[in-house]
């Protein structure tokens, strides 16, 4: 995420909590930013403003709000939870009837402010 910053802490619990914090602190940031991109390209598409012409890139998009924003950060990350909770229930040679994680995590936005410079 080039303008903004990622932060999790990950707290294992249970005979294998270490293995699947592990595993959470490794994938659930890129899961994150997957789940954003993928809605932002479902939201270009349904408003029409999709650019067909080059591949997996979201063309002229208007400026969300911040709370727009926030409800699409929101939305990432709850998917994005839930994806993990599936992706760590699949894994065959992982008892995970005990044992998990706890996840908090923090996502800041840098806002980008354009600014004058001159010379004196």
């Amino acid at each position: 995420m080039e303008d903004g910053t990622y932060c999790g802490v990950y707290d294992g619990h249970g005979g294998n909590g270490h293995r699947v914090s592990k595993m959470v602190s490794s994938r659930l940031s890129s899961l994150i930013l997957d789940q954003k991109n993928v809605l932002e390209k479902i939201d270009a598409i349904e408003n029409g403003y999709y650019n067909t012409t080059s591949k997996n890139h979201v063309g002229t998009m208007k400026k969300d709000s911040a709370a727009n924003n926030f409800q699409k950060w929101k939305e990432a990350i709850v998917s994005a939870f839930k994806v993990m909770e599936k992706e760590v229930k699949l894994q065959h040679n992982l008892d995970c009837s005990c044992s998990g994680t706890t996840a908090v995590v923090i996502i800041k936005q840098v806002r980008k402010i354009a600014r004058n410079s001159s010379s004196i």
